[in-house]
């Protein structure tokens, strides 16, 4: 009996959700134009280790058991004009809660749709700031009544603004990025419009020098608030959401631009202080190469 009131506490608490597109925040992907004439790859791999829920109080809520959530998503992208490229991304998601014994688990996993976008990098000095933009459209699968979903079948429009100041205003072995991030989705059946938006900061030193390969270190923290709480194709709807995350990110890459080899990025970052949202551990991992 207390295993069946565990699982159903849980599931009252996952009720009180939409389905949502989710995990838009990775702090292991970054905007990234090819040069005129050459492709770029974006491996990009996210799992999220949910330890509770918390409330608009501050209430938390633990979870009994595992819940988990891991996205995979590739990007390929080409550049038919200097400093413009056009890209497709497919994701593929994972979600499950192991509650093990008479509570079972509850498992979704599958595509939830395809996205469109178009990334400018316009030419600037190499000493300042360096702008990169994308837009993106991603049309979703229709959803399901599910308890734990991939989908909730509604389009959306995203704008991303990246500003990275490497090795420009900071001393050589420095680095920085800012990303503003901002997702809406128009109203559809009975769902209302959505819209999401995250800023995220980087801030690091490069560690390690090497003739092919050089390894920099950094601290990232963010924010991210919706609308409607639609997060990590779940189910956390009509009421809004934010909360705060940190970690750290570790850059491994060519040492040179005439060096055509991967590089490889991985964040940890931790939930702060979230309301009406999720709390746990995320880990990102990046790998991209250009063609």
């Amino acid at each position: 009996m207390r295993g069946r009131a565990t699982l159903l506490s849980l599931l009252i608490v996952l009720a009180f959700a939409g389905h949502g597109a989710g995990q838009s925040v990775n702090p292991s992907s970054v905007v990234a134009v090819p040069d005129v004439g050459h492709a770029h790859a974006e491996l990009g791999l996210s799992s999220y280790r949910v330890d509770a829920f918390v409330e608009d109080s501050g209430v938390s809520q633990e979870f009994p058991r595992n819940l988990d959530f891991r996205i995979g998503v590739l990007r390929l992208s080409y550049s038919p004009l200097e400093t413009f490229a056009l890209g497709v991304e497919v994701p593929y998601r994972w979600t499950s809660y192991r509650g093990g014994g008479p509570e079972g688990s509850i498992r979704a996993r599958g595509n939830p749709g395809i996205g469109l976008f178009l990334d400018w990098a316009p030419e600037g000095r190499e000493d300042r700031l360096r702008p990169s933009f994308r837009l993106e459209y991603m049309t979703l699968r229709t959803g399901t009544d599910r308890v734990l979903s991939v989908s909730d079948g509604g389009s959306r429009f995203s704008g991303t603004l990246q500003l990275t100041a490497f090795p420009g205003p900071l001393p050589a072995p420095w680095r920085g990025l800012a990303s503003v991030h901002v997702e809406y989705g128009p109203a559809a059946g009975d769902d209302p419009r959505h819209l999401e938006s995250s800023l995220l900061l980087q801030a690091g030193r490069r560690l390690v020098a090497g003739r092919w390969m050089e390894l920099t270190v950094c601290t990232v923290a963010g924010y991210q608030a919706s609308s409607e709480a639609r997060q990590e194709a779940n189910l956390f709807h009509n009421r809004t959401s934010h909360g705060a995350f940190a970690g750290v990110l570790l850059y491994l890459e060519a040492a040179r631009s005439d060096v055509r080899l991967p590089s490889l990025s991985l964040s940890l970052s931790k939930d702060l202080r979230p309301r009406n949202a999720p709390s746990g551990w995320r880990v990102g991992l990046s790998l991209t190469r250009a063609f």
